[in-house]
């Protein structure tokens, strides 16, 4: 299920990683994935070690785990693997497929990336993020929203970022590990979430809403990894 969320970022949010994120140093983007796609990805990345990392993981983190709609269709366990990338005039990342797991402690299975976008789409041309939706190879979907803004999609999808040819893309990426492991499943209880609010709003008293979020709450107990 891919999942476009609006306004996740505020502008003053936008503005303040902006400047955190100009400050630098930046890495090769190359540098931080596996050899097979290293012709692939040409970018820069924010070096993580950088005076404003932690202010800039805190705003974005927050951000995706206070999103109702975050919430309801990734049922976050995890967030991890935050990248800073930057795109100028000929750079792009070619199609390719996430990894499954991020060498992080405890163990990082990435169900969900994301991607938050961090320039609005007048300032450069170019620079989609496309993702390949019917899991063909044939058919990709382009992405290319205003700054503040998000897209969040199936780890398992390919996707790429087309050829930047003026000016400069700014965004941050990342995964999420979820509760429930299977897409299918998120699918379900996000449909079933929202009709059995939809009834409790509605009067908290009929019991087909109590039963709907029963039957909710019973779904997330058996199908979550935790």
């Amino acid at each position: 299920m891919l999942v476009e969320i609006q306004n996740l970022l505020g502008k003053e949010d936008v503005a303040q990683i902006r400047t955190l994120s100009g400050q630098g140093p930046w890495l090769d983007g190359a540098s931080t994935t596996g050899t097979a796609l290293q012709n692939a990805k040409k970018n820069a990345q924010l070096d993580r070690a950088c005076a404003g990392w932690a202010t800039i993981e805190q705003a974005l983190f927050q951000a995706l785990g206070s999103s109702q709609d975050v919430l309801r269709a990734a049922r976050p366990a995890k967030l991890g693997g935050l990248m800073i990338s930057r795109y100028e005039p000929g750079d792009l990342y070619g199609e390719h497929f996430d990894n499954a797991l991020l060498p992080i402690p405890g163990g990082f299975r990435t169900d969900l990336s994301f991607t938050v976008f961090l320039s609005d789409p007048e300032t450069y041309d170019g620079g989609a993020l496309e993702i390949d939706l019917r899991g063909n190879g044939e058919h990709f979907e382009a992405f290319k929203p205003k700054a503040g803004d998000a897209v969040l999609y199936p780890t398992d999808r390919l996707h790429r970022v087309s050829e930047v040819t003026k000016g400069e893309r700014l965004a941050a990426v990342g995964w999420i590990q979820s509760h429930v492991r299977s897409v299918e499943d998120r699918e379900v209880l996000s449909d079933l979430e929202e009709v059995a609010k939809t009834l409790y709003q509605a009067d908290p008293s009929d019991p087909k809403a109590r039963k709907a979020l029963r039957v909710f709450h019973h779904l997330m107990r058996r199908w979550s990894d935790h």
